[in-house]
């Protein structure tokens, strides 16, 4: 049976996917609409696991993979959004 922490983690990962995959058909011209709401909110869940102090060493190791993980995402998010403003790429060849 799996630990409530684990859960928690499987879900929070599974919210970064998801996140990666709105932002993959935001940048390929699917929507107009940026995932704000998702982003914030994912963000904010990183802030509350990173409060919880029953994480094992391992829980915790997994929860700085993905945080590291969701950095280097929102990095790359920054530059393709700072390249559309600045003219030097566009949306989903629109």
């Amino acid at each position: 049976m799996r630990k409530p922490n684990d859960v928690l983690l499987d879900r929070f990962e599974e919210s970064i996917n998801q996140l990666k995959v709105e932002y993959e058909i935001f940048f390929n011209g699917g929507t107009d609409v940026l995932p704000e709401k998702m982003h914030n909110a994912i963000n904010l869940e990183l802030k509350r696991l990173y409060n919880i102090q029953s994480f094992t060493y391992a829980q915790g190791f997994r929860l700085n993979s993905l945080a590291s993980r969701l950095n280097a995402h929102n990095d790359s998010w920054k530059r393709n959004l700072r390249l559309i403003e600045q003219g030097g790429r566009t949306r989903g060849g629109k």
